[in-house]
């Protein structure tokens, strides 16, 4: 009777496994704040990281990382000076990113990929801007008029 078993225990497995390799992490910052994207790999050699947003217009690419160093010649012009890796961490798995200064505008989903010799990892990372709460005075002199 084991062998009956069997499908429904795969099919578990396969749940698992896809809920687990393509699950999106919701990420909540303050705009005009710093905040972290994270994701972490399996580490390996041959490390290859791409960060990248789509939108209405397209996909951009949101930061490279290949060859052993940051790859940012085709990044999209409103991340240019905004995002970074910590690179001593990338060898040990961190492919977390780092976007300086998040705006309202930079609120979406991020998608990562990664790629070692060893195998591949891809998820996403939903990210929530919330605004800065701005306290507005209003002097009246001459309210009654």
């Amino acid at each position: 009777m084991s062998y009956k078993l069997f499908p429904i225990s795969l099919c578990l497995c396969l749940i698992h496994f896809w809920s687990q390799a393509f699950a999106t992490t919701d990420i909540l910052c303050t705009s005009s704040k710093d905040c972290t994207l994270p994701f972490n790999f399996n580490a390996g050699t041959s490390i290859v990281i791409h960060w990248q947003r789509s939108t209405s217009t397209g996909t951009i690419v949101v930061h490279s990382y290949y060859e052993g160093k940051d790859q940012l010649d085709f990044q999209g012009k409103g991340y240019k000076g905004r995002t970074s890796l910590n690179l001593e961490k990338v060898p040990t798995g961190n492919a977390t990113l780092l976007l300086k200064n998040v705006q309202i505008s930079d609120q979406g989903v991020y998608d990562c990929y990664v790629s070692t010799v060893e195998g591949k990892k891809e998820g996403s990372v939903n990210l929530k801007v919330t605004g800065k709460k701005l306290k507005i005075f209003l002097n009246c002199f001459q309210c009654n008029m």
